[in-house]
């Protein structure tokens, strides 16, 4: 067998692996997680909003 042929019969059998192993994978594990509300806010870490109050 050449280089070559042992290259893409190598390349055929991880493939192969590969797309094995994603069907397993449920697909919330490969989907990003949804936003957090803290993630979005742009106030620092354990910084705590001010409660909307009326200041009349």
């Amino acid at each position: 067998m050449s280089d070559r042929a042992l290259h893409d019969a190598a390349n055929a059998e991880l493939i192969q692996l590969l797309r094995e192993a994603l069907e397993e994978v449920p697909t919330a594990e490969v989907a990003s997680p949804p936003a957090s509300p803290t993630s979005q806010s742009k106030a620092p870490c354990g910084a705590q909003l001010a409660p909307t109050a009326s200041l009349d």
